[in-house]
């Protein structure tokens, strides 16, 4: 059974993702425990543009995930484990700005990528 990784490591065009993928999910491990309609939606698609849709359409965005100090939690920052393993009570509220938090979503993912081709998938390739 191929992985997203193996797909994504044939595709020219997605190959770049990979190291932002793996790091997305290591970001949101532990979402689903609280939060199970927020768990990352992953496929393998076809192009770019198509990749870069997927992960902007992510269910997590829609949303700030707060602690009982009204901390939010944001993937580029840590772990969501991290984050929920500090004690307290989480929380789901609507984004008050959500193209503000796509755009710099966006701007880590594209920044995680491997646009030099000098990442190695096989350390992550038996995900």
């Amino acid at each position: 059974m191929n992985t997203i990784y193996d797909l994504m490591a044939a595709n020219p065009e997605l190959r770049p993702f990979i190291p932002a993928v793996h790091i997305l999910e290591e970001r949101l491990a532990g979402i689903e425990q609280h939060f199970p309609e927020l768990v990352l939606a992953l496929r393998c698609p076809d192009t770019e543009e198509e990749m870069i849709s997927l992960l902007l359409r992510q269910p997590f965005l829609n949303f700030a995930i707060l602690d009982s100090n009204r901390n939010a939690w944001c993937p580029s920052m840590g772990t969501f484990a991290d984050f929920s393993s500090k004690g307290g009570t989480l929380k789901l509220e609507l984004d008050m700005r959500p193209g503000a938090k796509r755009q710099q979503f966006f701007n880590w993912i594209i920044a995680l990528c491997d646009w030099d081709g000098r990442y190695q998938l096989s350390a992550h390739s038996s995900h």
